[in-house]
């Protein structure tokens, strides 16, 4: 695949539900469409049950270790 870069942010924390919410900010306000999908890559931290006291997440970031809590992801989305 041979697509145009538009643009590239190499501090920013993928672990963060913040920094998903601004780009689902982002992705509405400069490419406006009837319906959006978002793909948010990760396997959820496993499928099988783990102790109450563990979370479930996805988009680990390797620079900075953090990661969205699924229970997160709603407040990434909400506009």
């Amino acid at each position: 695949i041979n697509s145009t870069i538009l643009s590239e942010q190499p501090t920013l924390d993928a672990g963060r539900w913040q920094t998903l919410q601004e780009f689902v900010q982002w992705g509405v306000n400069t490419y406006p469409a009837e319906k959006y999908a978002l793909v948010v890559w990760n396997h959820g931290a496993g499928w099988r049950k783990v102790p109450l006291n563990k979370t479930r997440g996805v988009s680990y970031d390797d620079t900075t270790n953090n990661h969205i809590d699924t229970i997160d992801i709603p407040k990434a989305i909400d506009m």
